[in-house]
């Protein structure tokens, strides 16, 4: 379960879309760009209710034994599954929405708590680099890493995306189609969008 191979970005004809500086707010138009760029990484339409998700999503894995999971506080709350397929490492970005979950209290995983707010006005990549770093030594440990927020749709998929494309090459949009084909919930709000962006315009920019 690799990456895709590498595709046109799906911005790239005709949009003013840029990915701007984090933080900046965003005027109407941007603002309709990045939802309309969102459609075409996320497509929606085939969201499931997270609630009836019975088991976190698989969205990548590699020949060493890594695997990266994708899901819900549900999920989380279910200690004897996670064991069951070898979780490891969790990381939790809905630390300050909801008490602490099973998972979390228990000494079987190393567990990262992340305080992300599903707002548009959050910058979630101020924790890009630690989020991507826990999860990689997982990747180096051919482990399983589970990552979730409430719904396992928007904030726990912005940064399983954003490991995709700084620790495994992949563009943004290879990255979104991997994990959005495994979840199908997958849904980011539109200022993680942008922060998508402007990670990938600096890794870009590293490689130069």
């Amino acid at each position: 379960m690799g990456a895709s191979s590498s595709s046109e970005l799906p911005w790239s004809n005709g949009t003013s879309l840029s990915a701007g500086r984090e933080g900046e707010p965003m005027g109407e138009k941007e603002e309709r760009e990045l939802q309309s760029l969102r459609d075409k990484l996320f497509p929606p339409g085939d969201s499931k209710d997270f609630l009836k998700d019975k088991s976190p999503s698989l969205v990548y894995s590699d020949a060493n034994g890594f695997r990266l999971y994708v899901g819900s506080i549900i999920h989380a709350n279910n200690v004897p599954t996670l064991q069951e397929i070898g979780i490891t490492r969790i990381v939790n970005m809905a630390a300050t929405d909801s008490v602490a979950t099973s998972s979390s209290k228990s000494q079987d995983f190393e567990t990262l708590l992340i305080g992300a707010s599903d707002l548009k006005s959050y910058d979630l990549s101020q924790h890009f680099d630690e989020v991507t770093d826990f999860i990689d030594k997982g990747k180096e440990e051919g482990a399983g890493v589970f990552v979730h927020c409430m719904a396992g749709v928007s904030r726990s998929v912005t940064v399983s995306v954003a490991f995709l494309m700084k620790y495994c090459g992949m563009s943004l949009s290879d990255a979104a189609r991997q994990v959005r084909s495994h979840r199908l919930q997958a849904y980011p709000n539109v200022r993680f969008i942008k922060s998508l962006l402007q990670l990938e315009k600096q890794l870009k920019q590293k490689k130069k």
